[in-house]
């Protein structure tokens, strides 16, 4: 976890939806026939073995004389085709039938459609009405796998195997971000932004400097840095993570350098948002903040910029200069968090995300009480209940906890990464129109629940009635009632094992497409 298409053509043969769901007694109501209320209904997998069969053998069961010695007519086959469709079919659950829709198949039964070009058994072609639950757009909204692949190229590779999977399905690819790694492509894309890059300082003050990437608008009046740029976990070697040694004072740097690039315009101030899912550091902002300028002062003496982790047991006060607060004055400074996590305390920055990065239970410790010792330091500076709000805060604890110090010291407003990117992708209409929603992150578990791009879209999704599936890198300690909200879940690990997971990210989103989703060609034999 991080803190860390054109239109196709609508001719298909319909299928049934996938899912994991266990076969179960629904009542629903067609609208296709006034609102009237139905019988209640089986939904049917037909067989593998011998499709035709299980068609007879329904067929034989809908007639009482069916078995014995005496052979009896079947009856009329357009009203025994019509009720074979009723019972092959149910509604979504939650969900209303959309009209111009196809249907998906469930991927271990062949469902078959009585229709004049392919039916099982000898039976005239029959016009049909389309059965509920069938869907003509799937909206693939896809997160990144930290390290492994990025959202836009998540989207691409689930696209395009399922529309090689569904070619009369139209396909609505949507990378997302929800304020952690990856979200500046994403915003990158949405608004246009200039990319730029800049040499500056890594999580490891002592490792040599990293390029740098940030975003601003072709009119000067937005500019997106992503913290995972400077200080991301990504960055760090697997010897050298140590939450103690990692800072984000290239943050900082990255900060200033988009600043200077914003343009004060009449009416409104230029807004630099700040990005800071995906980090590998636990400084409670002091890195970012001592390139900026803020003075730190330990024993009476002002500490070299720029600070760790391993700082917040020393600093005794701060020093915030006037030009500073000047400078940032006419900025609209917003922290886009991916988490809902405060500062300090069971769920805060250093006991939640502090293995993650490298800590072990003496160092989570250690930063805790780092961290409470920097709230008092900032309440000596603005007022302590003020500090103290503002460490409470939810998202306060994000990237080890930045988004506090921003929060405190220049009046940033932390927001929902989801919240501000949904906005920028126009993705509640997006997920509105769509019959099934399809997304993907890294490591779905608890923790996803939190803020993050899968738990934040499964509620929309919920509110809209639209089924949502997963194709996460693996899955860990998910709750039965959070899996069961969504439609189906299939894991690369699952799928394709771990290394294949990994190293090849895309191959297995591939693969797992095609084992959720049946070949069409199966389908038309």
């Amino acid at each position: 976890m991080d803190e860390t298409s054109e239109p196709a053509s609508m001719e298909e043969t319909p299928a049934e939806m996938p899912t994991d769901r266990e076969p179960e007694e629904v009542a629903s109501e067609d609208p296709d026939v006034g609102g009237q209320e139905r019988r209640p209904h089986r939904h049917l997998a037909l067989s593998d073995e011998d499709p035709r069969r299980d068609v007879h053998d329904l067929l034989a069961d809908r007639n009482p004389h069916a078995g014995g010695e005496e052979e009896c007519d079947h009856g009329d086959p357009a009203v025994i085709a019509e009720e074979l469709v009723d019972e092959c079919f149910h509604d979504l659950p939650g969900g209303e039938r959309r009209a111009e829709s196809v249907q998906i198949p469930k991927p271990s039964h062949q469902v078959y459609m009585l229709d004049r070009d392919s039916s099982p058994m000898n039976l005239p072609g029959i016009p049909m009405r389309r059965p509920p639950g069938m869907i003509r757009r799937i909206l693939v909204a896809t997160d990144s796998l930290k390290g492994t692949c990025t959202a836009v190229e998540a989207a691409a590779a689930i696209g395009a195997a399922i529309s090689d999977r569904l070619p009369g399905v139209e396909i609505d690819r949507c990378p997302l971000g929800d304020g952690g790694e990856g979200t500046l492509e994403v915003l990158a894309a949405a608004e246009g932004l200039r990319i730029e890059s800049r040499s500056v300082t890594g999580p490891r003050r002592d490792r040599p400097n990293v390029d740098a990437c940030f975003g601003v608008s072709p009119d000067r009046g937005l500019a997106v840095v992503e913290l995972a740029e400077a200080a991301g976990l990504n960055l760090v070697a697997a010897g050298d993570r140590d939450p103690r040694l990692t800072g984000t004072g290239g943050v900082g740097e990255l900060l200033d350098a988009a600043r200077a690039r914003l343009a004060q315009r009449a009416g409104s101030p230029p807004s630099l948002l700040l990005t800071v899912g995906g980090s590998g550091t636990v400084d409670g902002g002091v890195g970012a903040l001592s390139s900026l300028g803020i003075g730190f002062i330990a024993s009476g003496d002002l500490l070299d910029a720029p600070l760790v982790g391993a700082d917040l047991s020393r600093v005794e006060a701060i020093t915030v200069p006037t030009d500073l607060r000047t400078t940032w004055a006419g900025i609209d400074l917003r922290v886009a968090v991916d988490v809902r996590n405060p500062l300090t305390g069971p769920t805060g920055a250093a006991r939640t995300f502090g293995p993650q990065k490298g800590a072990d239970p003496a160092t989570i410790d250690f930063l805790e009480r780092g961290l409470e010792r920097w709230v008092e330091v900032v309440g000596a500076s603005i007022g302590v209940d003020r500090a103290r709000a503002a460490a409470s805060r939810p998202g306060a604890g994000a990237a080890g906890g930045i988004a506090f110090a921003l929060h405190a010291l220049f009046d940033a407003r932390i927001e929902s990464g989801f919240d501000l990117v949904a906005d920028h992708l126009g993705l509640d209409a997006r997920v509105r129109a769509a019959d099934l929603v399809v997304t993907s992150e890294g490591r779905l578990d608890a923790q996803s629940m939190m803020g993050k791009a899968t738990g934040r879209l499964l509620e929309l999704a919920t509110r809209h009635d639209t089924p949502i599936a997963v194709i996460p890198g693996s899955v860990g300690d998910l709750p039965i009632e959070t899996r069961s909200r969504f439609h189906w879940i299939r894991s690369l690990v699952d799928t394709c094992g771990p290394v294949m997971a990994s190293t090849d990210p895309r191959g297995a989103m591939e693969a797992a497409v095609r084992l959720q989703f049946p070949d069409p060609l199966d389908a038309e034999g």
